[in-house]
Protein backbone atom coordinates (compact mmCIF):
# COMPACT_ATOMS: atom_id res chain seq x y z
CA UNK A 1 0.00 0.00 0.00
CA UNK A 2 1.72 3.22 -1.24
CA UNK A 3 1.66 6.22 1.41
CA UNK A 4 -0.78 8.14 -0.05
CA UNK A 5 -3.46 4.74 0.08
CA UNK A 6 -2.21 4.51 3.74
CA UNK A 7 -2.85 8.13 4.91
CA UNK A 8 -6.34 8.08 3.05
CA UNK A 9 -7.31 4.98 5.33
CA UNK A 10 -6.13 6.21 8.29
CA UNK A 11 -7.83 9.33 7.63
CA UNK A 12 -11.25 8.09 6.69
CA UNK A 13 -10.70 5.38 9.34
CA UNK A 14 -10.95 8.26 11.96
CA UNK A 15 -13.70 10.22 10.42
CA UNK A 16 -15.44 6.48 10.16
CA UNK A 17 -15.00 5.99 13.95
CA UNK A 18 -15.24 9.38 14.81
CA UNK A 19 -18.65 10.14 13.29
CA UNK A 20 -20.37 6.92 14.09
CA UNK A 21 -19.33 7.29 17.55
CA UNK A 22 -20.65 11.06 18.17
CA UNK A 23 -24.00 11.45 19.68
CA UNK A 24 -25.34 14.72 20.00
CA UNK A 25 -28.28 15.23 22.88
CA UNK A 26 -31.42 16.77 21.05
CA UNK A 27 -34.42 15.95 22.95
CA UNK A 28 -35.30 12.34 22.40
CA UNK A 29 -38.16 13.04 19.85
CA UNK A 30 -35.29 14.44 17.50
CA UNK A 31 -32.87 11.98 18.06
CA UNK A 32 -32.90 8.76 15.27
CA UNK A 33 -34.00 5.07 15.99
CA UNK A 34 -30.95 3.14 17.60
CA UNK A 35 -32.71 -0.22 15.94
CA UNK A 36 -34.24 -0.74 12.50
CA UNK A 37 -32.70 0.51 8.93
CA UNK A 38 -30.01 2.95 9.24
CA UNK A 39 -29.00 4.27 5.43
CA UNK A 40 -25.84 6.76 5.89
CA UNK A 41 -24.22 8.95 3.65
CA UNK A 42 -20.50 9.20 3.13
CA UNK A 43 -19.10 12.26 1.31
CA UNK A 44 -15.34 10.39 0.37
CA UNK A 45 -13.18 13.54 -0.56
CA UNK A 46 -11.52 12.49 -3.61
CA UNK A 47 -12.12 11.01 -7.11
CA UNK A 48 -14.80 8.90 -8.30
CA UNK A 49 -12.41 5.43 -8.37
CA UNK A 50 -11.58 6.29 -4.79
CA UNK A 51 -15.53 7.01 -3.78
CA UNK A 52 -15.96 3.35 -5.55
CA UNK A 53 -13.44 1.61 -3.57
CA UNK A 54 -14.99 2.88 -0.08
CA UNK A 55 -18.19 1.94 -1.76
CA UNK A 56 -17.07 -2.37 -2.01
CA UNK A 57 -15.40 -1.64 1.55
CA UNK A 58 -19.16 -0.32 2.80
CA UNK A 59 -21.31 -3.21 0.69
CA UNK A 60 -19.29 -5.80 2.29
CA UNK A 61 -20.08 -4.29 5.85
CA UNK A 62 -23.62 -4.65 5.04
CA UNK A 63 -23.43 -8.13 3.83
CA UNK A 64 -23.28 -8.52 7.80
CA UNK A 65 -25.04 -5.98 8.68
CA UNK A 66 -28.13 -6.33 6.11
CA UNK A 67 -30.33 -3.43 7.67
CA UNK A 68 -27.66 -1.00 6.93
CA UNK A 69 -27.10 0.57 3.23
CA UNK A 70 -23.95 2.95 3.06
CA UNK A 71 -24.38 5.40 -0.02
CA UNK A 72 -20.59 6.61 -0.95
CA UNK A 73 -20.44 9.71 -3.26
CA UNK A 74 -17.47 11.21 -4.74
CA UNK A 75 -16.51 14.83 -3.18
CA UNK A 76 -13.87 17.17 -5.04
CA UNK A 77 -10.83 18.25 -3.69
CA UNK A 78 -11.72 21.61 -5.81
CA UNK A 79 -14.76 22.48 -4.23
CA UNK A 80 -15.20 19.80 -1.25
CA UNK A 81 -14.40 22.29 1.65
CA UNK A 82 -17.08 24.60 -0.14
CA UNK A 83 -19.95 21.57 0.01
CA UNK A 84 -18.93 20.36 3.32
CA UNK A 85 -18.87 24.19 4.81
CA UNK A 86 -22.55 24.87 3.22
CA UNK A 87 -23.70 21.36 4.76
CA UNK A 88 -22.32 22.69 8.64
CA UNK A 89 -23.50 25.55 8.02
CA UNK A 90 -27.66 24.30 7.21
CA UNK A 91 -27.32 21.59 9.35
CA UNK A 92 -27.69 19.46 6.42
CA UNK A 93 -25.68 16.48 4.31
CA UNK A 94 -23.70 13.60 5.02
CA UNK A 95 -23.92 11.44 8.24
CA UNK A 96 -19.61 10.82 7.49
CA UNK A 97 -17.48 13.09 5.56
CA UNK A 98 -13.45 12.28 4.69
CA UNK A 99 -11.72 15.57 4.01
CA UNK A 100 -8.40 17.71 4.98
CA UNK A 101 -7.37 17.04 8.44
CA UNK A 102 -7.86 20.68 9.73
CA UNK A 103 -11.43 20.90 8.28
CA UNK A 104 -12.58 18.98 11.55
CA UNK A 105 -10.98 21.71 13.29
CA UNK A 106 -12.56 24.19 11.43
CA UNK A 107 -16.21 23.24 11.15
CA UNK A 108 -16.25 22.36 14.40
CA UNK A 109 -15.18 25.76 15.80
CA UNK A 110 -18.31 27.01 13.76
CA UNK A 111 -20.23 24.57 15.55
CA UNK A 112 -20.87 21.97 12.21
CA UNK A 113 -19.23 19.33 14.22
CA UNK A 114 -19.65 18.08 18.39
CA UNK A 115 -16.62 18.09 20.70
CA UNK A 116 -15.81 14.25 20.97
CA UNK A 117 -14.28 14.78 24.79
CA UNK A 118 -18.28 14.79 25.65
CA UNK A 119 -18.49 11.34 24.74
CA UNK A 120 -14.86 10.49 25.86
CA UNK A 121 -13.61 8.76 22.27
CA UNK A 122 -10.68 10.71 22.00
CA UNK A 123 -9.08 8.54 24.75
CA UNK A 124 -9.92 5.57 22.83
CA UNK A 125 -8.75 6.60 19.33
CA UNK A 126 -5.35 8.30 20.49
CA UNK A 127 -4.02 5.17 21.30
CA UNK A 128 -4.48 4.00 17.44
CA UNK A 129 -3.77 7.13 15.97
CA UNK A 130 0.00 8.44 14.45
CA UNK A 131 1.01 11.03 16.55
CA UNK A 132 1.36 13.48 13.65
CA UNK A 133 -2.30 12.77 12.54
CA UNK A 134 -3.38 13.31 16.09
CA UNK A 135 -1.91 16.59 16.76
CA UNK A 136 -2.86 17.21 12.75
CA UNK A 137 -6.79 17.00 14.43
CA UNK A 138 -6.78 18.26 17.69
CA UNK A 139 -7.52 22.08 18.27
CA UNK A 140 -5.91 23.89 20.38
CA UNK A 141 -8.08 23.53 22.94
CA UNK A 142 -7.79 19.83 23.11
CA UNK A 143 -10.90 19.42 21.06
CA UNK A 144 -11.49 16.98 18.61
CA UNK A 145 -14.99 17.15 16.19
CA UNK A 146 -16.88 15.08 14.73
CA UNK A 147 -20.23 15.01 13.11
CA UNK A 148 -23.38 14.70 15.38
CA UNK A 149 -25.66 11.49 14.79
CA UNK A 150 -29.37 12.73 14.86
Amino acid sequence: MNKRMAAMAAITSIGLLASACATSTPPAAEQAPTTGPANPTFWMTGSEDEALVMQKAADLYTQSHPDVKVKVSALSWDDGHAKVLAAATGKSGPDIVSGGLSWGIEFGGLGGMVDLRDQGIPEAVKARTQQGVWESITSRDGAVYGTPST
